[in-house]
């Protein structure tokens, strides 16, 4: 009992040094970075979004750092020309695309996600993978080829087939994602991107199949999200 109470002091203490309270603002500290953002961008379950909210925040671990951030679609709808707000589920024919994920302090700069280096060099899961072209103009590697196309089958998306013999590593924003289908069958999915923050913060958000060619847009509306919020710190207002 003595162990567990003093693990939870201690992930409390972490988690106030990173992240502090300014009336409606989150302050979020990492590395000589502070970030000053509206405290109504990791909100409370409620009735309607509670389950997805749930699903996200199942996988935080707060005692590093890591929050929440709820990106409501109107920002990006009005932001960014083509972006579509809502797309037809079937549950529910008129579902936003609020951005959910979570915001991660960094200690060193990011690397590439070890699936990407394996679908590169052609070891591990990918030694014979089963590369196809998306409706995106993007690529599909298939961690399992025997399933491709099942509705719970997920895959690599990459902007060209790998070309391990022209380089030893694969070129900038060649991996764009972890992505898999959602309610509603195939044809129908969204991706897990990342974006990175002058290497000290990285949100890990989804995006719709509807908004993945738009996905170059959607990063630079977030740096000038970070840099808003940054900027935010040395001023009284959000």
């Amino acid at each position: 009992m003595v162990v567990w109470l003093f693990a939870l002091l201690i992930a409390g203490l972490l988690y106030a040094v990173n992240v502090l309270s300014r009336s409606d603002t989150l302050v979020f500290q990492n590395r000589g970075i502070t970030l000053c953002y509206p405290a109504d961008y990791d909100p409370e379950p409620g009735p309607v979004v509670s389950k997805t909210i749930g699903a996200v925040e199942s996988q935080l671990d707060v005692s590093q750092g890591e929050r929440l951030l709820y990106l409501p679609s109107s920002l990006f709808g009005e932001a960014i020309s083509g972006y579509v707000e809502t797309y037809t589920a079937m549950l529910n024919p008129a579902a936003g695309q609020e951005m959910m994920g979570i915001l991660y302090p960094l200690e060193a700069p990011p690397t590439l996600h070890p699936f990407f280096q394996d679908a590169w060099h052609g070891i591990g899961d990918f030694k014979d993978p089963y590369v196809e072209e998306d409706e995106n103009g993007l690529y599909r590697i298939y961690l399992h080829p025997a399933l491709r196309g099942s509705k719970g089958d997920p895959w690599l998306m990459i902007e060209s087939p790998p070309q391990r013999a022209s380089t030893p590593e694969p070129p900038k924003g060649w991996a764009v994602g972890y992505c898999s289908y959602i309610y509603g069958g195939p044809g129908t999915y969204d991706c897990k991107l990342t974006f990175n923050y002058k290497d000290r913060f990285q949100y890990r958000f989804r995006l719709h199949e509807q908004n993945m060619h738009l996905r170059n847009e959607v990063k630079s509306y977030l740096e000038m999200l970070f840099q808003k919020w940054e900027k935010n710190c040395s001023s009284d207002s959000v």
